[in-house]
């Protein structure tokens, strides 16, 4: 088995954001919180904004065009076969765009490219987020606080919402339809599919803290309630594939699942 240490990149996380679908500070919250994990994370922003590209960059991330578009959003597919082309790690993810991390994700990804899971076949890695109201700066910079405010006051969200797709490069992305972010059924769709293609799929909910920078009440669903072309990616995946079952696409679908053991080390467990 390789050994992977917390000076290698392990991951390069790419994320795609519009000036009307988000504020500044969650934007600027993003761009420090993901800095803070380098080098093990390598941060990519896709837009076509110059201010957008402009802003990042000032904080260590990379920008690169959106050339692959469905309905005025990034195709899903070619923003990992672009961050493949371009960018060299073991593992690549689309996070959306409001979701902090913490050390948590460093330590969890270690240790699955340890096991004999990422070396025996392709990973799909997901997990539940934790919505949390009124982040601030200091909150999305400080590890600490944040887990403790996350623990404190944030809510666990449902398993039908994924937020996080961390795959190897050996994922058949290639395979995949043109769908794209920002609309439902994409993340269950990728969970059922990884399994049919007997994808080891691994729910790191018990160990990854993934915090979603919840602006209002009420606004946990946005993919549900965008007023143009919310079902593009179901009307797609009805047109290629005659059933699919949702419901086994949830991030309690995963067949293994990762959690602390006796030790407070990571470890993964089959389901």
């Amino acid at each position: 088995l390789q050994e992977w240490d917390a000076s290698r990149r392990l991951l390069t996380v790419f994320t795609s954001w519009s000036k009307s679908g988000t504020t500044a500070l969650l934007r600027n919250n993003t761009a420090l919180n993901w800095r803070k994990l380098w080098p093990c994370l390598h941060p990519v922003l896709f837009t076509n904004d110059t201010e957008l590209a402009r802003n990042v960059q000032k904080h260590g991330w990379d920008s690169l065009p959106i050339l692959h578009t469905e309905v005025n959003m990034p195709v899903l597919k070619h923003m990992y076969l672009t961050a493949m082309k371009l960018y060299r790690s073991p593992l690549y993810a689309f996070v959306n765009g409001d979701i902090l991390f913490t050390q948590s994700l460093v330590e969890t990804l270690m240790k699955i490219l340890q096991s004999e899971l990422y070396n025996r076949s392709a990973v799909l890695v997901v997990g539940r987020r934790t919505n949390l109201l009124n982040v601030t700066r200091m909150l999305a910079t400080n590890e600490v606080v944040l887990t403790r405010e996350a623990i404190k006051r944030g809510e666990l969200f449902t398993p039908w919402g994924i937020d996080y797709f961390i795959t190897s490069r050996s994922f058949p992305w290639g395979d995949m339809p043109d769908m794209v972010i920002g609309r439902i059924a994409y993340d269950n769709f990728l969970v059922v599919e990884a399994k049919k293609r007997n994808v080891t799929t691994i729910d790191a909910t018990k160990t990854v803290l993934a915090v979603h920078q919840t602006m209002t009440k009420g606004s946990e669903y946005k993919s549900h309630s965008q007023p143009h072309n919310s079902d593009f990616n179901l009307k797609l995946l009805a047109k290629i594939y005659k059933k699919i079952n949702y419901a086994a696409g949830t991030t309690n679908g995963a067949r293994y699942f990762t959690k602390y053991d006796n030790k407070s080390e990571v470890s993964i467990v089959r389901r």
